[in-house]
């Protein structure tokens, strides 16, 4: 069956990836770039296929979103690795890739809209996001973020009940609160449904080979008492051959 976008197999839920899975440093050169390609894989994730996915994932380890050469911009398709592929190979990650980066050329473009039907890259982030929340530590960094802008904005105006306006209300902080918690009940129910189950499972199994080591013991005790008694009748007959003669028809 052909490809097509938008994709009528998509991987539900998608791979994760974020900005942390970007394999540089945030004071790497080239760092801006990786945010670029993550950024796009938000907006495209749940219109790719498992295939498409795994690639894409492996394209940002990979860091083949650098260019090699002395600058940092693509001044020409051949510039970037992953174009020439592209064109050899066409897949809906590749393109995605590197069009996040402003790569591209009409003659690719008509190649790949040849083969999936529409170049049109939607933004389906908000999709992306109810399989993968954001991280507690990105929405308190956003937050802290609008309440620096709000405070700087305050502070460049004169009239302060304008300024009054632009401070969060109660409204925008529930909001946050309530983003917070809806990420944090989503780890705790993955917590309970994966990881405590198999945490039983695993005492279950513990429980189970104890008992059946104690069994193994007590086995081997009556086998021992057993042995013993056997060994102190050999030594009793013995030792009653020896105190007086011996009779043949005994023996």
């Amino acid at each position: 069956m052909a490809p097509s976008n938008p994709c009528t197999n998509p991987n539900i839920p998608p791979i994760h990836i974020e900005l942390s899975h970007i394999p540089c440093n945030e004071s790497h050169a080239q760092y801006v770039n990786g945010v670029l390609v993550v950024k796009a894989y938000w907006r495209q994730a749940t219109n790719m296929t498992l295939e498409d996915q795994v690639e894409y994932k492996t394209l940002i380890e990979q860091q083949r979103f650098e260019k090699q050469g002395p600058s940092m911009l693509f001044s020409a398709p051949s510039d970037h690795s992953v174009y020439k592929s592209c064109q050899a190979s066409p897949t809906w990650a590749k393109y995605v890739f590197i069009r996040a980066l402003g790569v591209g050329t009409p003659a690719l473009d008509s190649q790949v809209e040849g083969i999936f039907g529409s170049l049109n890259i939607s933004d389906f982030e908000q999709c992306y996001r109810a399989y993968n929340p954001e991280p507690a530590r990105v929405l308190k960094r956003r937050a802290e973020s609008q309440l620096l802008q709000r405070s700087n904005d305050f502070s460049q105006w004169d009239i302060f009940p304008a300024a009054v306006q632009t401070l969060p209300d109660e409204g925008d902080l529930r909001e946050l609160e309530d983003r917070l918690k809806e990420y944090m009940d989503d780890h705790l129910n993955r917590i309970q449904k994966i990881i405590l189950p198999f945490a039983m499972k695993q005492k279950e199994g513990l429980e189970r080979v104890t008992r059946q080591m104690f069994t193994v013991i007590d086995k081997m005790n009556q086998l021992e008492k057993e042995q013993t008694e056997c060994f102190d009748a050999i030594e009793t007959k013995i030792d009653c051959l020896n105190a007086r003669p011996v009779d043949m028809g005994e023996i």
